[in-house]
C-alpha cells in the first residue's frame, strides 16, 4: 500500500482554528444579547396581554380602572421591564433597583404581582381605598382624605362618603386587609423563552464551527 500524502490549504485551516476562540466569543455574545432582548420583549407582551390563568380584577378594581385588564393601567410596570448588559455573556432582564425605569417601589410592585401579597395597615386601623379616580384626585387636591369637605362614615358601614345631590356618594371603602392574588409575568416569561434561548445558543455554536458569524 502506498503512503498517501495529504495536501490542501493548511494556511486557511490554521487561520480558522486560530480565529475560532474569538469567533465563538463574538457569536455567543450576540446570541446572549438577542436572548435578553427577546425575553424582555416577551415579558412586556405578557404584561400587556395577560395570561389565561391570571385571576380577573375585582369589581372594585374594574370600577376604578374602567377595565378588566390586570396589571395594565398607566403602562409604568410594563415599561419598567428592561434588559441591561452586565458583561458580554451576562445580561440582566427584569426591573432594576436603580437607573432608568427602576427603583425599590417598582421592584416591590413587581414582586407583589409575581407572588401575590396581603396588605395590612401599618399605623391606622383600616386601609382606605378609593373607588374611583375622582376620589384619588380629591385626596391629592386636599392633601389627604381627612381634608375632603363633607366626607363622613355612615354608621355601620365601612365606607367614606359625601352627600351629592341628595344622594350618598361613596368615595372610599375601608378594609382591614387587601389580598392581591399572584399574576406572574416575569417568571413565566423566562419559562416561555427557554426553548428559544437554547436554540439561539446552539445556532451560535454551529455558526462558529462552520467559521461563520452568527446572524441573530
Amino acid at each position: 500500500m502506498r503512503n498517501q500524502i495529504l495536501t490542501g490549504d493548511w494556511g486557511k485551516v490554521n487561520s480558522l482554528f486560530k480565529d475560532l476562540p474569538k469567533l465563538m466569543e463574538q457569536n455567543l455574545a450576540l446570541a446572549t444579547k438577542r436572548n435578553a432582548i427577546s425575553t424582555r420583549d416577551h415579558i412586556k407582551r405578557t404584561i400587556a396581554r395577560g395570561r389565561p390563568e391570571w385571576p380577573s380584577n375585582s369589581p372594585l378594581t374594574k370600577k376604578y380602572k374602567g377595565s378588566d385588564r390586570p396589571l395594565v393601567d398607566s403602562g409604568d410596570y410594563m415599561n419598567s421591564v428592561s434588559s441591561m448588559k452586565i458583561s458580554p455573556h451576562v445580561f440582566f432582564v427584569g426591573i432594576p433597583m436603580r437607573g432608568r425605569g427602576g427603583g425599590k417601589r417598582r421592584v416591590s410592585i413587581a414582586m407583589t404581582h409575581e407572588f401575590g401579597a396581603t396588605i395590612r395597615p401599618k399605623k391606622a386601623k383600616v386601609l382606605t381605598i378609593p373607588v374611583s379616580r375622582e376620589a384619588s384626585r380629591l385626596a391629592r387636591e386636599h392633601k389627604g382624605i381627612r381634608n375632603i369637605p363633607g366626607l363622613f362614615s355612615p354608621k355601620g358601614k365601612m365606607i367614606l362618603a359625601r352627600s351629592s345631590g341628595g344622594k350618598l356618594e361613596t368615595l372610599f371603602i375601608m378594609k382591614t386587609k387587601v389580598v392581591i392574588p399572584a399574576r406572574p409575568a416575569i417568571g413565566p416569561g423566562f419559562e416561555d423563552q427557554k426553548g428559544h434561548i437554547k436554540n439561539r445558543i446552539r445556532d451560535a455554536v454551529r455558526s462558529t464551527v462552520r467559521g461563520k458569524r452568527y446572524v441573530a
